[in-house]
């Protein structure tokens, strides 16, 4: 090992001195810095774990106020649904269902900048559309998917902008920034999609967002399951409450034309009766009026369920209800 020059000073040689830049730095410095990086990067872990359960515990939140939607007395459609996931799930949602072999297609906004478009929007979806969006793209990949954009085909081949169709044009301006796809299932099969979708330049949905994307469109399953029976329910009442009004109608008319024949027998039309004669025209006469009663009851039952029951309220003293309530029906044949 070579040994370091030496100086000479007042007749005496030294070896010369290291400055404190040339000195190696001391295992404590080490130790301090890699203190500091072990700190740096677990307060960047704990930040990002922190932002993870804020996300989550809003999810969570907006989940539970769905399902209260749903649970609610008053009847709530997927798009008043899907409200509640905005902003949080982007700027836009495309909401397409099934509906008798067709498709209808809704846009809600959070952005007042896009209501225009909503109007344009709104009505029918063919269904052999675009394969790269909506219910389409859904009944062909049946799965939740994450796109940073969506190439559209364009409708009109190689005609000018002038005869492109108004929709079509509100769908590239929506489709220009990330988009998630999320099909609605019932009963094992697809009966709608739910398009989520961020303006230009925006940040791409994550995985979380997808799968709380997946959780709304299951709820939207539930409520498109419950429209389908109450629908059902509704056109079965319908249906009844007219059968009802009908044959009440049906039944009126001969129960009226017993009742004049009869009548027109007890005031001697066809000749004096006998007292036995009289006797049995007053049972049919009574008879008729309880039927009457019977069918005047289902026809106002009718009425009652389908809502076009008008009643009129009149004064009535308390002893005239009460010999009402206590008189008994007697019905003699």
């Amino acid at each position: 090992m070579r040994e370091p020059p030496r100086e000479r000073s007042g007749g005496e040689e030294r070896l010369p001195t290291r400055s404190p830049a040339d000195a190696p730095a001391s295992g404590g410095e080490t130790l301090v810095e890699h203190l500091v990086e072990r700190l740096s990067r677990a307060e960047r872990e704990l930040n990002l774990a922190r932002d993870e359960i804020e996300d989550d515990t809003r999810h969570r939140d907006l989940l539970r106020q769905a399902t209260r939607q749903i649970a609610g007395p008053e009847r709530v459609t997927i798009a008043e649904l899907v409200r509640s996931a905005l902003p949080t799930l982007g700027r836009w949602c495309l909401v397409d269902q099934l509906a008798n072999g067709r498709g209808e297609r809704q846009l809600v906004t959070h952005d007042h900048a896009l209501d225009a478009l909503a109007g344009v929007l709104h009505g029918s979806v063919a269904l052999d559309g675009d394969p790269n969006l909506g219910i389409v793209r859904a009944l062909q990949r049946r799965r939740a998917e994450r796109l940073a954009h969506v190439e559209l085909r364009h409708p009109a081949g190689g005609l000018d902008d002038s005869h492109v169709p108004a929709w079509w044009s509100a769908l590239e301006e929506l489709a220009a920034g990330p988009v998630l796809v999320a099909p609605v299932s019932a009963r094992g099969r697809i009966v709608g999609a739910l398009t989520f979708g961020r303006g230009q330049g925006e940040p791409a949905f994550s995985e979380r967002e997808q799968r709380l994307a997946e959780e709304f469109a299951q709820l939207a399953g539930v409520v498109s399951e419950y429209q389908r029976v109450a629908g059902i329910a509704e056109a079965a009442a319908r249906t009844k409450s007219e059968f009802l009004a009908m044959m009440s109608h049906e039944l009126r008319t001969p129960l009226n034309a017993i009742a004049g024949y009869a009548q027109l027998l007890e005031m001697g039309f066809r000749g004096p009766l006998t007292e036995g004669q009289r006797d049995a025209v007053n049972r049919i006469l009574r008879g008729q009026e309880h039927l009457l009663t019977l069918v005047d009851a289902v026809l106002t039952f009718s009425r009652l369920t389908s809502g076009k029951l008008t009643i009129d309220s009149t004064e009535l003293g308390a002893a005239d209800l009460v010999d009402i309530a206590s008189e008994p029906l007697v019905v003699e044949f």
